[in-house]
């Protein structure tokens, strides 16, 4: 049986990341490498990293302190995220999901986790 444990919510604006630059310190400890690629294939990247962020934002909001960049949010088949963490001890503690979406100005995401 699941046990539901929290939810969390995030809104970030995107011109917050409008000029962001991937090679910076805040994207190293904010992103990892594949979602900074990932992001900046696509159309929007502003829109795309916002989404992200909130994303974090959300799960760190349901399981407590972690490190941004130890969270990846990654894209499944048909364009729908998932959460890996990429610490191994938190990975096996809890299970997600996780709605994000974007319009040109704001990003939003939710998330659910259990065990």
């Amino acid at each position: 049986m699941k046990q539901f444990l929290a939810t969390g919510i995030d809104i970030v604006e995107v011109n917050r990341f409008k000029n962001f630059n991937k090679k910076s310190r805040l994207a190293f400890n904010t992103f990892t490498e594949k979602e900074l690629s990932d992001c900046f294939s696509r159309a929007n990247p502003s829109a795309s990293l916002a989404a992200r962020f909130a994303a974090k934002e959300a799960v760190v909001k349901c399981i407590g302190e972690i490190r941004y960049n130890k969270i990846e949010i990654k894209t499944q088949k048909r364009g729908r995220p998932a959460v890996k963490l990429l610490d191994r001890k938190l990975a096996k503690m809890y299970n997600f999901t996780i709605s994000i979406s974007h319009t040109d100005r704001l990003a939003v995401a939710v998330c659910v986790v259990w065990k």
